[in-house]
Order: C-alpha cells, then sequence, then structure tokens
C-alpha cells in the first residue's frame, strides 16, 4: 500500500518514535500513566515483542531510567513494607493505585524486574482498611491488578497468601456495589455517579471481576488434582 500510494510508511514512523523515546524520555512524572514506570514497561515489552525496537535498542539507553525507578521504589519501603509511590519526584504524598501509585510499581517488580526486593514487601501494600476508588485507574480494580495478573502469569512464590488478600478485596468491592435511581454499579471516581467506562467505571471493574473468577478457580481445581 505504501509504494502505490500516498499512505505513510509506518516503519518509518514506528523508527522515529523509537528515537524520540530514547531521547526524550526523562520526565519529572512516576507512574504508568504518564511516568517513568510507563516508559520502562513500555521498553521492556518492545524489547521482547517487536522486532525493528529490538534492531535499535542498547542496554545503555534506559540505564538512567532503570536507576530511577529502582530508586523510587526502595526509597519507598520502610521496615519491609512497600508504602507506595509519588505521583511526581518531588512531591512527598504516596499512592497506591494503578496509573500514579503503588500498585504500577508492583506490576513492575513481577513482570519486569523484582530488583531483589521479597515480595512479602510488596504485598504488604495491600495491607490498608480501604481505598477511595473503584475503577480500574485509581481505585480498587487498579489496585489488585497486578496480583490477578500475577497469578495467572505463575509470578507469585506463595500463592496462598495472594488468593487470601484477593478474597478479602473481593467482598470488598461486593459491598461497595451499589444502586442509584435504578442504575446498578460501583461509584466512579471521587464518588461520583455510577460511570460505565473502562478507566474508572463498571466495565473496568467487571473486566477484573472476570480476571479474578478466573484465576481463582483455576488455583481451586489446582488444589483438588
Amino acid at each position: 500500500m505504501v509504494k502505490t500510494s500516498d499512505y505513510p510508511s509506518f516503519s518509518y514512523i514506528r523508527k522515529r518514535l523509537i528515537h524520540s523515546l530514547i531521547k526524550y524520555h526523562e520526565t519529572d512524572e512516576n507512574g504508568i500513566e504518564y511516568g517513568k514506570l510507563g516508559i520502562i514497561n513500555c521498553v521492556y515489552f518492545l524489547n521482547k515483542r517487536d522486532n525493528l525496537f529490538k534492531k535499535i535498542y542498547k542496554q545503555e539507553f534506559f540505564d538512567d531510567l532503570k536507576y530511577e525507578v529502582e530508586k523510587l521504589i526502595r526509597r519507598n519501603i520502610q521496615n519491609k513494607t512497600f508504602l507506595g509511590i509519588p505521583e511526581y519526584q518531588d512531591k512527598n504524598i504516596i499512592y497506591p493505585n494503578l496509573m500514579t501509585g503503588g500498585a504500577g510499581a508492583i506490576l513492575y517488580c513481577l513482570f519486569c524486574n523484582d530488583l531483589g526486593i521479597s515480595q512479602s514487601t510488596l504485598l504488604k501494600q495491600y495491607d490498608v482498611p480501604f481505598m477511595v476508588n473503584n475503577g480500574i485507574s485509581y481505585g480498587i480494580a487498579g489496585f489488585i491488578l497486578p496480583l490477578l495478573l500475577g497469578l495467572k502469569y505463575n509470578k507469585f512464590h506463595d500463592i496462598k497468601i495472594v488468593k487470601k488478600i484477593l478474597k478479602r478485596w473481593e467482598k470488598y468491592i461486593q459491598e461497595n456495589f451499589i444502586e442509584n435511581d435504578g442504575y446498578w454499579g460501583w461509584s466512579s471516581d471521587q464518588g461520583l455517579n455510577i460511570h460505565d467506562d473502562i478507566g474508572s467505571g463498571n466495565v473496568g471493574i467487571l473486566m477484573m471481576l472476570d480476571i479474578m473468577s478466573e484465576v481463582m478457580n483455576d488455583e481451586r481445581k489446582r488444589s483438588t488434582n
């Protein structure tokens, strides 16, 4: 198609984007959404799956970013408990959520580089009484997503502890299911009305519950064999 028309060359576009990623990857934000964890997870995935990226990539291109991510995670461990991460490099308020907080860091440790940090230290982040939001981006659904994916892809050493944590949060999610003016579901971010979007609403939460059903059933089957 590219040879017979004015349609753009996606190989050229992809190559330029990769070079831009290498050159301009510095950021003051930390999370998966717009920050260091998002970039380094992307680099890890591309290096595993994308042939064009593999040809261009050299390990030293992102050594600075890997160092910053490790430093970020380690400095937010106290008394062998991972607390979460701040959204911005110069801020001290830490968050546990997926997109801007600690759950994104746990995802990195499970699937990219464990940094020599024990899983028991990471799992202590889940020892909190509640979450303000319900959705995937900033709420409980995203908070527990690393646990679900870790179970699904056999990343955990102690499955029983992870299942115990998930059962507790599954009950919490069920108790947060509400009805509002004839509409059923979970309140959106900041306690707003029920929405259906994937980031903060019903669709994302239901998707997460579907994964939970899958991994918990798989574990039950294993325990009976």
